[in-house]
């Protein structure tokens, strides 16, 4: 997923404490909004 941010011009990093969510930390807040709706448009590709 990080990747991916990246990829669309998103600084993102993966953290480190072991959460089975995948914790993602976005460095500019500008972004959160694009990330929500990264997020969702995937989760509705997965499941339909």
């Amino acid at each position: 997923m990080v990747n991916s941010l990246e990829k669309q011009g998103i600084e993102a990093k993966r953290t480190t404490n072991n959460s089975p969510k995948g914790d993602i930390l976005i460095v500019d807040k500008e972004d959160a909004a694009r990330v929500r709706k990264i997020l969702r448009n995937l989760n509705e590709k997965i499941n339909g």
